[in-house]
């Protein structure tokens, strides 16, 4: 666990270049489902007040004299978590949930992506939810990726889907910040998939219940 979010925190600071050129990880002619705007006033308070916090501790430490390489340690812990806190603003900014040609990909930051087939998507729509624990977690059935305590799109799906690590979902509920554009973006994408022919249909469903075949 303390591994994976090692690795998280790593790849966000790599997404500090591309936040800075606003330059986001979404493929030509897919769309782009942001979420971070929920956030980004408290993300960017908590890091003022840590960049506050910084030089209020380092003139402390120089009025009680504290030798300079404890000063020098503390400060590199202060400016890292500073640096560590933009880098998460900016990896929920440059990684946003997409509504690709294939399938939707869903995500939160560098902490968690999932991408689901349009294969498995029966429908999407509108549900808000203001009562959601944690950022991500596999409830009974549905996969939850919220966004300060809410959801309000919900993707429902044909089939279960793996989610590595955690299990296995029958819905996954998310947040966008416009929840209508994201909900009608994945409609569209589905209108333009390819119709299944009946004998296709029917294999499915063989596989799906064990059916002997005709």
């Amino acid at each position: 666990m303390i591994r994976a979010v090692l690795k998280a925190q790593v790849h966000a600071l790599a997404d500090l270049p591309r936040w800075a050129a606003r330059r986001a990880d979404v493929a030509t002619g897919d769309t782009a489902a942001g979420y971070a705007a929920q956030q980004r006033m408290v993300m960017f308070i908590f890091a003022g007040v840590l960049a506050v916090e910084t030089v209020a501790l380092e003139v402390l430490l120089q009025a009680f004299d504290v030798p300079l390489w404890i000063r020098l340690i503390v400060l590199v812990l202060d400016v890292a978590g500073v640096v560590g806190v933009l880098a998460t603003i900016a990896a929920c900014e440059v990684r946003p949930h997409v509504v690709g040609a294939d399938g939707l990909l869903v995500r939160y930051g560098t902490l968690f992506e999932l991408r689901v087939p349009y294969t498995l998507v029966a429908g999407a729509r509108i549900d808000h939810r203001f009562n959601e624990e944690g950022t991500v977690r596999l409830a009974p059935g549905a996969l939850h990726v919220a966004v300060s305590s809410q959801t309000n799109v919900v993707v429902t799906l044909t089939d279960e889907i793996e989610v590595p690590g955690r299990g296995r979902a029958k819905a996954v509920r998310l947040f966008a910040d416009d929840p209508a554009a994201t909900v009608a973006a994945v409609q569209r994408a589905l209108r333009k998939q390819p119709r299944k022919q009946p004998r296709e249909q029917l294999r499915e469903h063989e596989n799906q219940t064990g059916a002997d075949p005709l």
